[in-house]
């Protein structure tokens, strides 16, 4: 099985480049639902500051490694020929990832102004749409201290 990882800042492009490599190859899509049910368990509001909280909380009582450890434990049997992670996060499932080979790793990137054109209007993450390049960049520095 191959494993694609795919990194980047926000709205790069690296959902709609898994959305083509699923369509068209039939890769399987790394799945981590499961936080967002977790939070949905404790109550908590679906935000990216509770779902920080609930991995953050997850990661010092399992490891470094349980959000991908989790994922890994959904791979379908039998295994798929490819499968795909999209928006790595921490060098630790970086590090898990290379436990099976091949993995492949791809930062993608685009400049700002494509970015901000992007996420114009877009709630994401339960936050509110950006509507400047001045609310853009600050939600790009929350994103790269969060990571």
């Amino acid at each position: 099985m191959l494993i694609i990882g795919l990194a980047g800042p926000q709205f790069s492009g690296k959902s709609l480049v898994t959305q083509r490599i699923v369509e068209r190859f039939g890769a399987w899509k790394f799945d981590s639902s499961w936080v967002r049910k977790e939070v949905e368990r404790r109550g908590l509001t679906p935000v990216r500051a509770s779902y920080n909280q609930v991995t953050s909380e997850l990661r010092q009582r399992y490891g470094e490694t349980v959000v991908v450890d989790r994922m890994f434990t959904a791979l379908p049997k039998p295994l798929p020929k490819i499968a795909i992670h999209d928006g790595l996060r921490w060098v630790k499932s970086v590090d898990v990832h290379r436990r099976v080979t091949p993995f492949r790793l791809i930062f993608m990137d685009s400049p700002v102004e494509c970015r901000f054109a992007r996420a114009k209007g877009i709630s994401k993450n339960g936050r509110q749409p950006v509507a400047t390049m001045a609310e853009f960049m600050a939600d790009e520095m929350l994103e790269s201290e969060q990571e």
